[in-house]
């Protein structure tokens, strides 16, 4: 999470040059199982809490997450977020 938005944290979640990512690779396991839900998690024991305190402080803040979050989510086949 940056400036409030959803982002990737490792530069193997994203496909690129060619090269599946993480995501990738793992939400096209839905094809084998059509039943399967793939969520996203975000946060632990790392991660900490100040970025969610930042992005929960006020209505507007709040707004941004969610709207990038849903794009995000959609952009990339996930179905859904755990915090």
């Amino acid at each position: 999470m940056k400036a409030n938005k959803l982002t990737s944290f490792d530069s193997t979640d994203e496909t690129k040059g060619g090269k599946k990512g993480t995501y990738e690779r793992v939400t096209e396991l839905k094809k084998k199982n059509p039943n399967l839900k793939v969520l996203l998690a975000v946060g632990g024991w790392s991660f900490g809490t100040e970025r969610f305190k930042t992005m929960s402080a006020t209505r507007y803040t709040r707004a941004v997450f969610i709207f990038s979050a849903l794009t995000y989510l959609r952009e990339r086949s996930f179905d859904g977020l755990d915090l």
